[in-house]
Protein backbone atom coordinates (compact mmCIF):
# COMPACT_ATOMS: atom_id res chain seq x y z
CA UNK A 1 0.00 0.00 0.00
CA UNK A 2 1.46 3.20 -1.14
CA UNK A 3 0.71 6.15 1.08
CA UNK A 4 -0.65 8.90 -0.97
CA UNK A 5 1.53 12.11 -1.99
CA UNK A 6 -0.27 14.68 0.38
CA UNK A 7 0.01 13.09 3.25
CA UNK A 8 4.02 12.66 2.90
CA UNK A 9 4.48 16.02 2.72
CA UNK A 10 2.34 17.02 5.37
CA UNK A 11 4.42 14.63 7.30
CA UNK A 12 7.11 16.27 6.12
CA UNK A 13 5.75 19.44 7.07
CA UNK A 14 5.02 18.88 9.99
CA UNK A 15 8.64 16.76 11.20
CA UNK A 16 10.01 19.96 9.79
CA UNK A 17 7.69 22.46 11.98
CA UNK A 18 8.04 19.90 15.16
CA UNK A 19 12.11 20.16 14.40
CA UNK A 20 11.85 24.05 14.11
CA UNK A 21 9.68 24.41 17.75
CA UNK A 22 11.40 22.39 19.77
CA UNK A 23 14.94 23.95 18.21
CA UNK A 24 13.01 27.27 18.95
CA UNK A 25 12.14 25.87 22.76
CA UNK A 26 15.91 24.98 23.50
CA UNK A 27 17.01 28.14 22.40
CA UNK A 28 15.11 30.31 24.56
CA UNK A 29 15.59 28.22 26.97
CA UNK A 30 19.25 28.67 27.26
CA UNK A 31 18.95 32.60 26.37
CA UNK A 32 16.49 32.63 30.09
CA UNK A 33 19.61 30.58 31.40
CA UNK A 34 22.01 33.23 30.14
CA UNK A 35 19.95 35.61 31.25
CA UNK A 36 19.40 34.30 34.85
CA UNK A 37 22.89 33.28 34.89
CA UNK A 38 24.20 36.95 34.29
CA UNK A 39 21.73 38.08 36.85
CA UNK A 40 23.12 35.87 39.76
CA UNK A 41 26.53 37.31 38.55
CA UNK A 42 27.68 33.43 37.22
CA UNK A 43 30.90 32.79 36.00
CA UNK A 44 33.23 30.15 34.32
CA UNK A 45 35.45 31.26 36.12
CA UNK A 46 34.07 30.94 39.68
CA UNK A 47 34.99 32.79 42.90
CA UNK A 48 32.32 30.59 44.93
CA UNK A 49 29.00 28.75 44.58
CA UNK A 50 25.31 29.16 45.49
CA UNK A 51 23.48 25.85 45.79
CA UNK A 52 20.29 24.67 46.93
CA UNK A 53 19.57 21.32 48.06
CA UNK A 54 16.46 19.41 49.86
CA UNK A 55 16.04 16.67 52.69
CA UNK A 56 14.22 13.93 50.84
CA UNK A 57 12.26 13.44 54.52
CA UNK A 58 10.82 16.91 54.00
CA UNK A 59 10.85 17.81 50.46
CA UNK A 60 9.24 20.92 50.58
CA UNK A 61 12.05 23.14 52.41
CA UNK A 62 14.81 23.59 50.38
CA UNK A 63 18.22 25.27 51.58
CA UNK A 64 20.21 27.96 49.83
CA UNK A 65 23.63 28.47 50.50
CA UNK A 66 26.45 29.68 49.63
CA UNK A 67 30.16 27.87 49.58
CA UNK A 68 33.59 28.09 48.08
CA UNK A 69 33.86 24.14 48.23
CA UNK A 70 29.95 23.34 47.94
CA UNK A 71 30.45 19.27 48.14
CA UNK A 72 32.08 19.95 51.29
CA UNK A 73 29.68 22.35 52.58
CA UNK A 74 27.01 19.62 51.69
CA UNK A 75 29.00 17.02 53.48
CA UNK A 76 28.85 19.35 56.49
CA UNK A 77 25.51 19.61 56.40
CA UNK A 78 24.76 15.78 55.70
CA UNK A 79 25.80 14.75 59.31
CA UNK A 80 23.04 16.35 60.52
CA UNK A 81 20.27 14.41 58.41
CA UNK A 82 19.59 11.08 58.44
CA UNK A 83 18.42 11.53 54.96
CA UNK A 84 21.19 11.91 52.36
CA UNK A 85 20.51 15.37 50.80
CA UNK A 86 19.36 15.64 47.36
CA UNK A 87 21.34 18.64 45.28
CA UNK A 88 18.76 21.08 43.19
CA UNK A 89 21.39 23.44 41.56
CA UNK A 90 24.52 24.86 41.49
CA UNK A 91 25.72 27.98 40.39
CA UNK A 92 29.33 29.29 39.95
CA UNK A 93 29.21 32.79 40.61
CA UNK A 94 31.91 35.85 40.50
CA UNK A 95 30.19 36.78 44.28
CA UNK A 96 28.66 34.53 46.43
CA UNK A 97 27.83 36.72 49.19
CA UNK A 98 25.94 38.80 46.84
CA UNK A 99 24.12 36.33 44.94
CA UNK A 100 22.86 34.37 48.13
CA UNK A 101 21.79 37.25 49.29
CA UNK A 102 19.68 38.28 46.01
CA UNK A 103 18.13 34.31 46.27
CA UNK A 104 17.81 35.02 49.66
CA UNK A 105 15.62 38.09 48.80
CA UNK A 106 13.72 36.70 46.20
CA UNK A 107 12.33 33.90 48.69
CA UNK A 108 11.92 36.05 51.34
CA UNK A 109 8.01 35.45 51.64
CA UNK A 110 8.68 31.41 52.04
CA UNK A 111 11.22 31.80 54.79
CA UNK A 112 11.37 28.93 57.26
CA UNK A 113 12.59 29.01 60.44
CA UNK A 114 14.61 26.07 60.92
CA UNK A 115 15.93 25.74 64.65
CA UNK A 116 17.32 29.53 64.29
CA UNK A 117 18.43 29.17 60.93
CA UNK A 118 17.44 31.56 57.99
CA UNK A 119 18.62 29.52 54.80
CA UNK A 120 15.69 27.47 54.47
CA UNK A 121 12.84 27.87 52.34
CA UNK A 122 9.12 26.76 51.74
CA UNK A 123 9.26 24.88 47.54
CA UNK A 124 7.11 26.56 45.15
CA UNK A 125 6.75 25.83 41.90
CA UNK A 126 7.80 29.46 41.06
CA UNK A 127 11.32 28.63 42.98
CA UNK A 128 11.04 25.60 40.64
CA UNK A 129 10.67 27.65 37.30
CA UNK A 130 13.93 29.67 38.96
CA UNK A 131 15.86 27.12 39.24
CA UNK A 132 15.01 25.79 35.62
CA UNK A 133 16.20 29.39 34.57
CA UNK A 134 19.48 29.35 35.94
CA UNK A 135 20.06 25.66 35.05
CA UNK A 136 21.38 25.53 31.59
CA UNK A 137 19.58 22.64 29.95
CA UNK A 138 22.63 21.46 28.27
CA UNK A 139 24.74 21.36 31.18
CA UNK A 140 24.67 18.58 33.78
CA UNK A 141 25.51 19.77 37.31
Amino acid sequence: MQIPEFIFLSLIVFLFLLYRAYYWYMATRRMEAKYWRSELGASSIPHGYIYAFFDPADPYRVKWGKSINWQRRMKQHQTANAEKLQVICIVGVRDMTWAEKYVHRMWSESKVNLNGGTEWFKASRAMNDFVNRITDPIEEW
